[in-house]
């Protein structure tokens, strides 16, 4: 059995003990992998982050297409799927975390500002409370021209309404990727110049979310 099977077994294994953690039975594909990192000027340098890397077929897109002015974070909650990252991506850095204390994380290695933020998160399954928590992380460290790329197989946004309102941010559908199992949406959202993620408070209670200064 090859690697990428075996690897897609392990997904799938996982997605059947907790399929509310992972959002499809299987890795995401080269095509939309590679659309994803698309989506990142090259000539951009800095620091770019994954969220949720999973068995690493966004990794290596990313990989494939920045070297040298570029540094690659990926922050992976499932201890399995870190440490085989860690494995296969030497040149990346892997931090076993929750995306939402994305902040604390980075800055701990001394990290305080990013270019973008690559996400393979299972929004939609994401309460709308912690979905405010990673994206106000995320604009909080990202560059003024930064933005955050997140798929989904939903027809719909994969963030919330509220969530977008209360930290000023606008997305748009980028691309469709047929060629992915099940097909999915690519997303891009950015900070409108009058919000400021950095001076919103996590919302309490859930669905309360608080205009930006």
């Amino acid at each position: 059995m090859s690697r990428n099977y075996r690897e897609g077994w392990l997904f799938l294994r996982k997605w059947l003990k907790e399929p509310i953690k992972i959002a499809a039975p299987w890795p995401s594909s080269r095509h939309l992998a590679r659309v994803m990192s698309l989506s990142i000027d090259h000539n951009d340098s800095g620091v770019i982050v994954e969220l949720g890397g999973g068995t690493g077929a966004v990794t290596r897109a990313l990989l494939n297409r920045f070297s040298g002015k570029q540094r690659l974070y990926i922050i992976e909650k499932d201890r399995v799927l870190a440490r085989m990252l860690a494995e296969k991506y030497p040149e990346a850095t892997i931090i076993e975390g929750d995306a939402s204390d994305l902040g604390n994380l980075l800055r701990a290695r001394g990290i305080t500002r990013i270019v973008a933020v690559i996400s393979s998160l299972p929004m939609l399954l994401i309460p709308e409370q912690k979905q405010f928590e990673i994206l106000r992380n995320s604009f909080a460290l990202l560059n003024d021209d930064g933005f955050f790329v997140q798929y989904t197989y939903s027809r719909r946004s994969p963030i919330a309404s509220g969530v977008l309102k209360g930290l000023g941010i606008s997305g748009e559908k980028t691309h469709a990727v047929w060629r992915n199992l099940p097909p999915a949406r690519v997303w891009l959202f950015r900070q409108s110049e009058s919000a400021s993620p950095r001076h919103c408070l996590i919302p309490a209670p859930l669905k309360s979310f608080p205009t930006p200064e």
